[in-house]
């Protein structure tokens, strides 16, 4: 079999077969998977917002208010009983994006971190750490804004991770804030909006705020 000759046509054309072959493999694999991925992410999104919610809450259809996704719930009487609302905050190492659940009285019930890029061991303990070292949960919109023990509040920072804890708290505080917002729709009720955290100018480095 004659070899071809190193020309730039054939290299040319060689290098566009291999791109056009590659590219239809790889939308291949994406069509077969994606359907996968979606199924998955949507029973993710299903699992925070029954997380978050009052226990037997039924959930209505996803309104939007202010750009934010919220999923009003009623009780089995089809009475309003709470409502999960999707916030994003800017955190330490990206955006952070949480799923906060309140109760009808506007009682937080509970909340889930959907996607974060915040650093291991650190950060990344969102999750966890304001459930069971510093549980936030419980906390009352009439009692004004959530915020970390160095900012007056009474919720321990995560260690050596304050950044982060602080940007928590702002997404926490969007939540009560978007929930207060929407109550009266649904229960004729209404409290005041929670003041804002500070601006991500007052922060310190995220390493050097270890606590002991």
């Amino acid at each position: 079999m004659k070899k071809l000759e190193s020309t730039f046509l054939n290299m040319f054309l060689s290098l566009t077969i291999i791109s056009l072959v590659a590219g239809a493999g790889l939308a291949y694999v994406k069509n077969f998977t994606q359907p996968k991925i979606d199924e998955a992410d949507r029973k993710n999104l299903e699992d925070a917002i029954a997380l978050v919610l009052p226990e037997g809450a039924q959930v209505g259809e996803v309104q939007q208010v202010d750009g934010k996704n919220i999923y009003p719930a009623t009780d089995e009487n089809g009475s309003f009983n709470g409502a999960a609302i999707e916030v994003e905050t800017d955190g330490f190492g990206g955006k952070v994006k949480m799923m906060v659940g309140f109760d009808a009285e506007g009682t937080l019930v509970n909340y889930s971190i959907l996607a974060h890029a915040e650093t291991p061991g650190l950060g990344a303990k969102l999750d966890k750490w304001f459930k069971e070292r510093s549980d936030i949960r419980g906390a009352k919109i009439s009692d004004g804004e959530v915020k970390v023990s160095k900012d007056g509040g009474k919720y321990d920072a995560i260690t050596a991770a304050t950044i982060s804890s602080r940007a928590f708290m702002v997404g926490i505080n969007d939540a009560m804030n978007t929930f207060t917002t929407i109550q009266s729709s649904f229960v004729g009720t209404a409290t005041e909006p929670v003041a804002e955290q500070p601006s991500d100018s007052t922060l310190v480095n995220e390493t050097e705020e270890v606590q002991l």
